[in-house]
Protein backbone atom coordinates (compact mmCIF):
# COMPACT_ATOMS: atom_id res chain seq x y z
CA UNK A 1 0.00 0.00 0.00
CA UNK A 2 2.74 2.29 0.83
CA UNK A 3 4.82 1.58 -2.81
CA UNK A 4 1.64 2.85 -4.97
CA UNK A 5 0.93 5.34 -2.75
CA UNK A 6 4.90 6.85 -3.09
CA UNK A 7 4.75 6.50 -6.55
CA UNK A 8 0.91 8.28 -7.02
CA UNK A 9 2.19 11.09 -4.77
CA UNK A 10 5.61 11.95 -6.54
CA UNK A 11 3.93 11.01 -10.12
CA UNK A 12 1.54 13.97 -8.83
CA UNK A 13 3.71 16.51 -7.78
CA UNK A 14 5.55 15.98 -11.29
CA UNK A 15 2.71 16.85 -13.18
CA UNK A 16 1.88 19.66 -10.99
CA UNK A 17 5.21 20.65 -11.66
CA UNK A 18 6.73 20.96 -8.37
CA UNK A 19 9.36 18.59 -9.49
CA UNK A 20 10.62 17.54 -12.79
CA UNK A 21 13.36 14.81 -13.16
CA UNK A 22 16.60 15.56 -15.26
CA UNK A 23 16.50 13.05 -17.56
CA UNK A 24 13.93 14.87 -19.44
CA UNK A 25 11.11 12.40 -18.38
CA UNK A 26 7.67 13.10 -17.95
CA UNK A 27 6.99 9.80 -15.63
CA UNK A 28 8.76 8.55 -12.41
CA UNK A 29 12.23 7.26 -13.65
CA UNK A 30 12.73 3.63 -12.56
CA UNK A 31 15.28 5.13 -9.99
CA UNK A 32 12.83 6.38 -8.02
CA UNK A 33 10.44 3.83 -8.35
CA UNK A 34 13.08 1.64 -6.67
CA UNK A 35 13.98 4.05 -4.22
CA UNK A 36 9.61 3.69 -2.91
CA UNK A 37 9.96 -0.02 -3.37
CA UNK A 38 13.32 0.10 -0.35
CA UNK A 39 11.79 2.41 1.70
CA UNK A 40 8.46 -0.15 1.41
CA UNK A 41 10.62 -3.23 1.77
CA UNK A 42 12.53 -1.76 5.15
CA UNK A 43 10.47 0.53 6.61
CA UNK A 44 9.58 -2.60 9.29
CA UNK A 45 13.67 -2.34 10.25
CA UNK A 46 14.72 0.83 9.54
CA UNK A 47 11.29 3.06 11.10
CA UNK A 48 9.95 0.38 13.67
CA UNK A 49 10.90 2.60 16.69
CA UNK A 50 8.75 5.35 15.16
CA UNK A 51 5.62 3.22 15.79
CA UNK A 52 6.05 4.09 19.73
CA UNK A 53 6.30 8.04 18.79
CA UNK A 54 2.89 9.54 18.82
CA UNK A 55 1.68 10.70 14.91
CA UNK A 56 2.57 14.41 16.45
CA UNK A 57 6.25 13.46 16.18
CA UNK A 58 6.45 10.89 13.28
CA UNK A 59 4.52 13.74 10.98
CA UNK A 60 7.21 16.36 12.31
CA UNK A 61 10.34 13.87 11.36
CA UNK A 62 8.70 13.05 7.74
CA UNK A 63 8.21 17.13 6.94
CA UNK A 64 11.77 17.45 8.23
CA UNK A 65 13.25 14.90 6.79
CA UNK A 66 11.35 14.10 3.87
CA UNK A 67 11.39 17.31 2.65
CA UNK A 68 15.54 17.43 3.35
CA UNK A 69 15.66 14.21 0.69
CA UNK A 70 13.90 16.21 -1.74
CA UNK A 71 16.17 19.23 -1.47
CA UNK A 72 19.21 17.30 -1.52
CA UNK A 73 18.00 15.19 -4.63
CA UNK A 74 17.68 18.94 -6.42
CA UNK A 75 20.99 20.17 -4.89
CA UNK A 76 22.52 16.67 -6.48
CA UNK A 77 21.11 16.81 -9.88
CA UNK A 78 18.56 14.13 -10.31
CA UNK A 79 15.37 16.40 -9.92
CA UNK A 80 14.60 19.75 -10.66
CA UNK A 81 12.25 22.58 -9.99
CA UNK A 82 11.28 26.24 -11.36
CA UNK A 83 10.13 27.13 -7.57
CA UNK A 84 12.32 28.06 -4.71
CA UNK A 85 14.17 25.58 -2.54
CA UNK A 86 12.03 26.70 0.04
CA UNK A 87 9.07 26.52 -1.89
CA UNK A 88 9.69 23.06 -2.64
CA UNK A 89 10.78 22.53 1.22
CA UNK A 90 7.36 23.49 2.37
CA UNK A 91 5.88 21.24 -0.71
CA UNK A 92 7.07 18.09 0.48
CA UNK A 93 7.12 18.96 4.49
CA UNK A 94 3.29 18.97 3.88
CA UNK A 95 3.58 16.17 1.97
CA UNK A 96 6.00 14.17 4.45
CA UNK A 97 3.92 15.44 7.45
CA UNK A 98 1.13 12.80 6.17
CA UNK A 99 2.54 10.23 4.28
CA UNK A 100 5.13 9.34 7.00
CA UNK A 101 3.01 8.88 9.76
CA UNK A 102 0.91 6.93 7.62
CA UNK A 103 3.52 4.45 6.69
CA UNK A 104 3.87 3.41 9.68
CA UNK A 105 0.63 2.88 10.61
CA UNK A 106 0.28 0.87 7.66
CA UNK A 107 3.27 -1.04 8.72
CA UNK A 108 2.06 -1.49 11.79
CA UNK A 109 -1.26 -2.93 10.68
CA UNK A 110 0.27 -5.13 8.51
CA UNK A 111 2.46 -6.31 10.81
CA UNK A 112 -0.67 -7.61 13.05
CA UNK A 113 -1.83 -9.01 10.31
CA UNK A 114 0.78 -11.23 9.68
CA UNK A 115 1.42 -11.50 13.42
CA UNK A 116 4.84 -10.29 13.19
CA UNK A 117 6.10 -8.60 16.58
CA UNK A 118 7.07 -4.68 16.18
CA UNK A 119 9.18 -3.55 18.63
Amino acid sequence: MILPLGLIVDQSLSLLGVISFADGYQWLPLWLALLWGHFTLTLNHSLSWMSRYHFGIQGALGAVFGALSYVGGIKLGALNSALSLTSVFLIFAVVWAVILPLAVHLNGRMGQRLGEQHV
